[in-house]
């Protein structure tokens, strides 16, 4: 048995019938693909936004790590971090 239409199923159809000359038909198309342009744009900034929030936080924990990491290799280790130089104390001369 083939699947029933109803009424507003074929309200919801776009009219083939329709004069494409008429400036109410052209009015009308201009307006669905304005709004089509503003739901796509809004995903877009949306989705922007949320690459942004990711990036911003992934790079302040990158920093939070180099920081941990200075103050790790800054308390009398061999190498330093922070200037990544030998700790003169540790180079003895023969």
């Amino acid at each position: 048995m083939p699947p029933s239409l109803t009424i507003t199923d074929l309200k919801q159809l776009p009219n083939f019938f329709e004069d494409s000359g008429s400036s109410q038909g052209q009015q009308k198309r201009m307006k669905e693909k304005d709004s089509e342009v503003i739901v796509l744009k809004s995903k877009w900034a949306k989705g922007i936004s949320k690459i942004k929030t990711f990036f911003n936080e992934f790079m302040s924990q990158v920093e939070r790590n180099v920081e941990e990491n200075r103050e790790f290799y800054s308390y009398g280790e061999e190498f330093s971090f922070r200037d990544k130089r030998v700790d003169s104390s540790e180079i003895r001369l023969e």
